[in-house]
């Protein structure tokens, strides 16, 4: 048998005797199926996309994930709630992993020029030494340049890491042949 705690029951009696009557049927919500409780996500996304004063989508993600500890000398604007609930997502301490947004974004149908938009080139300018993620408009090819381009400087990093410890060190290539 569950009792509820004295000082909570002492609070459910007084709002009982603020005139509100007993005989009052209460309003119980019925369980919601998974369909309407994603629909009424979808409803409160929109409300939030339209009142929340962000001109868009990047600019909340933006104020979302702004680092104060890689920025010197300035506070942190954040308020607790908000601190936690990056640390979280970003520690993967919750259901919804990066990958999971990664991969939504990604594949996402907007991601990528139509066939007959005038930035198709994009599709392929991903694979180009000479253009940075954020010279691309689309996402999939911007994230495939980000990507190519971190290995890229993480790689130059360790070969000079590896030739410039000794004068008498080289990095030499061999063939069998």
């Amino acid at each position: 048998m569950h009792t509820t705690p004295q000082f909570l029951g002492s609070l459910f009696n007084d709002l009982g005797s603020l005139g509100e009557s007993s005989s009052q049927p209460q309003l119980i919500k019925p369980p919601q199926s998974d369909t309407q409780k994603l629909s009424s996500k979808f409803d409160r996304m929109e409300t939030f996309l339209k009142d929340s004063g962000f001109n868009s989508v990047g600019e909340f993600l933006t104020i979302l994930f702004y680092n104060p500890s890689h920025l010197s000398g300035e506070s942190d604007p954040r308020g607790s709630c908000h601190a936690k609930a990056v640390s979280c997502f970003l520690q993967r301490r919750n259901k919804i992993k990066m990958s999971d947004i990664i991969s939504l974004i990604y594949k996402h149908k907007h991601s990528v020029p139509l066939l007959a938009s005038p930035l198709y080139s994009e599709r392929h300018a991903s694979f180009s030494p000479s253009v940075t993620a954020s010279e691309i408009f689309h996402v999939r090819p911007s994230l495939f340049t980000w990507a190519i381009n971190l290995v890229a400087n993480h790689i130059h990093r360790e070969i000079y890491d590896l030739t410039s410890k000794d004068d008498d060190v080289h990095l030499r290539a061999s063939t069998n042949g």
